[in-house]
């Protein structure tokens, strides 16, 4: 539960999406979010409501903050898309650069790209194995 005018003054998409359910003729206004579970969409209102990052943020694994940068985007709760990509910037590795890549890219994460890069060029560049120029 969670009440409309909160909602309504912090996201335009739940903005609209709630004109356009105000529609029906049900006491109470039910919007379904799909593609989202339970704690995505808890830290999601927590931010909604308090204007703070979730405090598991910096410490949650990188899958969990890139779902929570994808609802906020959806959302579009720039603050918390901005807190994320902060979050994910930190925890670049060799594992997950790609991924963040990826994200950054489908997110509109200019920053995030760019971190991806420089992760990328700092590590290509300290692993380079030496081009072998023997003739056959």
């Amino acid at each position: 539960a969670a009440h409309r005018w909160v909602l309504e003054a912090r996201s335009p998409v739940l903005k609209a999406d709630l004109a356009f359910a105000s529609n029906t003729t049900a006491d109470h206004l039910r919007l379904f979010v799909n593609d989202m579970d339970a704690d995505v969409c808890k830290s999601l209102l927590r931010f909604i409501y308090t204007d703070s990052p979730p405090p598991e943020l910096e410490t949650a694994p990188p899958k969990n903050v890139e779902r929570l940068l994808a609802a906020a985007d959806r959302f579009q709760l720039e603050k918390l898309k901005l807190l994320c990509v902060e979050a994910l910037c930190k925890k670049i590795d060799a594992s997950s650069v790609a991924a963040a890549l990826a994200l950054a890219e489908r997110h509109g994460c200019p920053t995030l790209r760019e971190a991806c890069a420089q992760f990328l060029v700092k590590n290509t560049t300290t692993h380079e194995q030496p081009i072998s120029t023997s003739v056959f």
